[in-house]
Parts: structure tokens; sequence; C-alpha cells
């Protein structure tokens, strides 16, 4: 059975992330697994220092205790009426995009069909979330949900998908309309086209042929946008507030113009306030 996996660090904002995970987990029929890193302290092998392997196994009990309490608090959220998931846990010492990476190349173990984990408080300091988010993202190749405290997935309407209309973005696409489905909800695809006072075939072709597709997966609940403005970022940031987007999803592409300045503009001021929930899939 294919599991989600929960990063946590027990702090309020992964608590929430755990509580939508195991929603999510019920609706799609999935187990769960709790996954916590506690500290390692660099250029001291636990095996030379007597003091740094009593500190060790302290983190790891401290760890173990609270994914037990985690499990037991997660096992009185599950949504009545809805299949149980199995919640077990996990802890680890080392280094979190790492260790996140060997999970899912273990997949006869633990079969991760994606990532949940919480987003990152203005002004607060987390053991995992921050520039971690960036090593989960890079060392995944599953989707990754960062959940903020507002979102609750079970009132979720409307989801805007970042494009820059290419092949690839159809499947992500497609996966964002099996999620539909299953949750009911809105999803916007959204091209920011340059504006130009001349006819630009070859982007009207891109467009025209990105529309095919959207036809071919023949849902509903898929529409597509095409804003225009110079200002990629600020056409975004409009239109989500003009239909009160839930949830921002994009295609991790590390050669993509569109995934760079979604990074470097978008991503860590909204993982930094916490003002939106981020879906980011990884490219296929």
């Amino acid at each position: 059975m294919k599991t989600v996996l929960v990063l946590t660090d027990f702090s309020s904002n992964a608590n929430h992330a755990a509580e939508t995970a195991v929603f999510l987990a019920g609706k799609l029929n999935l187990n769960v697994l709790l996954f916590n890193i506690y500290f390692s302290v660099p250029g001291v092998p636990a095996g030379e220092n007597d003091a740094w392997s009593k500190t060790y196994e302290v983190f790891k009990k401290e760890s173990e205790d609270n994914l037990q309490k985690e499990v037991e608090r997660l096992s009185n959220k599950i949504t009545p009426g809805l299949p149980k998931p199995v919640i077990q846990y996990l802890t680890a010492f080392g280094h979190l995009g790492t260790k996140v990476n060997s999970l899912i190349s273990d997949n006869n173990n633990n079969n991760i069909d994606f990532i949940v984990m919480g987003a990152r408080k203005k002004l607060q300091s987390f053991k995992l979330f921050g520039d971690d988010i960036n090593d989960v993202v890079k060392n995944s190749d599953k989707p990754v949900l960062i959940v903020n405290e507002s979102l609750n997935f079970k009132e979720i309407k409307n989801i805007v998908f970042t494009t820059d209309v290419a092949d690839s973005d159809l499947q992500a696409l497609a996966f964002l309309n099996k999620l539909s489905n299953s949750f009911n909800f809105k999803v916007h695809a959204t091209y920011v086209s340059p504006v130009s006072e001349f006819t630009d075939l070859e982007e009207e072709q891109k467009v025209s042929h990105y529309l095919e597709g959207i036809n071919q997966i023949g849902s509903p609940n898929i529409s597509f946008e095409n804003l225009k403005g110079e200002d990629v970022i600020n056409e975004l940031v409009k239109f989500n507030t003009s239909i009160a987007a839930d949830l921002l999803a994009i295609v991790h592409k590390n050669r993509s113009f569109l995934w760079r300045l979604f990074h470097e503009s978008v991503s860590k001021e909204f993982t930094k306030d916490s003002t939106i929930s981020i879906l980011i899939i990884p490219e296929q």
C-alpha cells in the first residue's frame, strides 16, 4: 500500500501538516509515515566521544517519544467515514535531504507516494524547515506539499497551477486532475504571456498546443488562464487574489525560467511568511 511521508519537527505548523496528511491519506487510501530528524554534531563521531554518545541517545529517545505521542494524537484526528490509515513513525540522525532521498529510494519497504511538510513561520527558527525545504524538493522525485496553518484541505476550492505551457506540465496537470476528482476542487492552469503590440505566432502555437493537451485530459475541473504582462510574478499574485486561491502548484524544473523565477521570487517568501500552501510536482 502506498504511503504519504510526513516530515515533522513537532511544531504547530508541522502538527497541522500532519493532520492534513492524515485526511489526505484517508481520502486517497494511503498509509502515513511520520519522520523526524534529530540533530547531528559535525566532526564528533558518536563512537569516539562518550559525552556525545549519551547526548545522541537522549535526542533519539526524545524523538521516538514525541513520535509515539504524535501517532496517538493523529489516531484521534482520523475523519469518520474514511478508511483508517496505518500510522507509523521513523526517526533518523543526519541530513534531511539525504535521508528523505534514502527513504524514497527504498521503495520496496516504504512505497512513498508523496511528501507533506509544514511551511515556515515568519521569524521562526525551525529545526527542519527553511533552507531544508529546498533540500527535500531537490532530493525528491515525489510531489511535495508545503502546508501553512491556514490550509483546510476539506474546504479547498481553487488551485492555481503555474505553467510555462510545456508538454511535461500536462502530466502534472493530469496528476492534479486526479486529486480534483477526489476533493472536488477547481484547477486553474495559468500562463503569463509577454505583452507585445505584434502578433507572436510561435507564442500562439505554443499556447494552442497546450490547450489541445488540456482538452485531451477532458476534465470540467480544469480551466486555462492566459494572462499577459511583463511581470510574471505580479500577474500570478493578482490572479491568485482574484479567485481566492487555496493552493499554488508548480512543476520543479531546475532549467525552467518559470521555476527559477518562482523559486527566487516567490517560494522563499511564501514559505517564510506562510501566506499560501504550495504543491511542488517533480518533472516527469
